[in-house]
């Protein structure tokens, strides 16, 4: 047999039993044992420290308990400021920042349902390739706006702002793609998946918020001018100017733009797909101490065909060239129908 013997927290061994196979003196079948023996002192070392005598000081391998530590991380602010990396990655939400690299993905005649498309689970349904066509967009099957052929409006459900303001289509109760046709005066925009934060919420970003930053008064003045063409009579201006320092802490900015289109659905039927739109956006900041003030103002306009379904035989109300928009009338042109223009 062995027998242990505590002293001072050690162990140390009387007798070392013998196997058959392990004649005596080999010091094989020593081995497990010493290893068992070895574990067993080091349980009985860790233990012992554990609770030191009353009156002795901790040592430096002591295991003390200092309670519970609870870290609050603060409200991401993503309605009136563009979250950097290290901040969306500090979060506790869920939050998708798109930079002006990122929407130049969308083209100079793109608008804002073009750039919402490259954020991950977001889902856009328009009725063409331009800033001036409305469209349905959903962040994980929520939805917001109108669009695609049936014309669904979608609302409260994402929440929509301009430099922190709440968007609304005064007619549909909900916010369109149409009202940001221009991105040149965009600095960046926010997707926030989910409620988020409090202090971020309205009324209507049940499934989450699109946040679209403008460009922002700088201390350093400067300005930009811009322009394309492209196929289908699209071309398009745009500028933006900063003051810079204008003293007393007044810094302000312009910018706009103009677009317009008549790219072909059915190239050689000669059917016109018009479209056109432009917004100007200012905004001036007066910088004081403890704080800030600022005036701002912004006005869009988008002008653009809905495609309808194609009549399968002609119709004497439907031409190629649609219908007066003051009186109804259909403008003369050639039927539109499947017979007589095609698919």
């Amino acid at each position: 047999m062995c027998k242990l013997c505590p002293k001072k927290n050690r162990y140390r061994i009387l007798a070392t039993p013998t196997r058959p196979e392990y004649p005596a003196g080999t010091g094989k079948g020593i081995i497990p044992l010493v290893m068992l023996v070895l574990l067993m002192c080091v349980n009985g070392a860790v233990q012992a420290q554990g609770t030191p005598p009353s009156g002795e000081n901790p040592s430096s391998g002591t295991i003390v308990n200092i309670g519970a530590v609870a870290v609050a991380a603060k409200p991401l602010n993503t309605l009136t400021a563009l979250p950097s990396k290290k901040h969306v990655f500090e979060s506790t939400q869920s939050v998708k920042v798109i930079n002006k690299k990122q929407m130049a993905v969308a083209g100079p005649a793109g608008g804002a349902a073009q750039a919402l498309a490259v954020a991950p689970g977001v889902n856009v349904m328009t009725e063409g390739q331009t800033g001036a066509p409305r469209a349905a967009i959903s962040i994980n099957g929520m939805k917001t706006g109108w669009g695609n052929i049936a014309g669904n409006a979608n609302d409260g459900t994402v929440m929509v702002t301009f430099d922190g303001v709440p968007m609304v289509d005064p007619s549909y109760e909900v916010w369109q793609a149409s009202e940001i046709p221009q991105l040149s005066l965009i600095k960046g925009i926010s997707v926030t998946y989910g409620p988020g934060y409090a202090v971020n919420r309205w009324y209507d970003n049940i499934g989450g918020a699109i946040n679209f930053i403008p460009l922002q008064p700088t201390a350093k003045a400067g300005g930009t001018v811009g322009g394309f063409f492209g196929s289908y009579g699209t071309h398009g201006e745009d500028f933006s100017l900063r003051t810079g320092d204008m003293g007393d802490g007044w810094s302000g900015v312009l910018a706009g733009g103009v677009t317009q289109s008549s790219s072909n659905y059915l190239h050689g039927y000669g059917f016109d797909n018009p479209s056109s739109n432009y917004a100007y956006y200012a905004k001036f900041v007066d910088r004081f101490r403890g704080g800030h003030i600022s005036f701002g103002a912004y006005t869009a306009s988008a002008q653009s065909y809905r495609p309808v379904p194609i009549p399968v035989a002609p119709n004497a109300a439907v031409t190629i060239n649609g219908a007066n928009p003051i009186t109804g009338a259909p403008n003369p042109g050639p039927l539109y129908s499947q017979q007589t223009t095609g698919f």
